[in-house]
């Protein structure tokens, strides 16, 4: 006779499987749901940043496409709006 169970492991290992899916399950979508917000989070801020325009001229300026009187011109401007 086989028994009970995934053909006749056991009575306990059955248990213990049953009991592990699950487990497993909320584990993984615990996992999944936090990569995911921490994913939308960093999207968020790291587009903020990239719009502002004081830190694209000071970008400009830092690769050296704009010189110092440009900068300080841009500057002055934004800081008028």
């Amino acid at each position: 006779m086989m028994g009970y169970g995934f053909g006749g492991i056991g009575w306990g290992f059955s248990m213990f499987l049953s009991m592990l899916l699950p487990l497993v399950l909320i584990i993984g979508l615990i996992y999944l749901v936090s990569r995911l917000w921490d994913y939308g989070k960093k999207n968020a801020s790291v587009k903020k940043y990239e719009d502002d325009p004081l830190t694209i001229i000071k970008q400009r300026y830092a690769r050296g496409e704009i010189d110092k009187d440009e900068y300080k011109q841009l500057k002055a401007e934004l800081s008028e709006k």
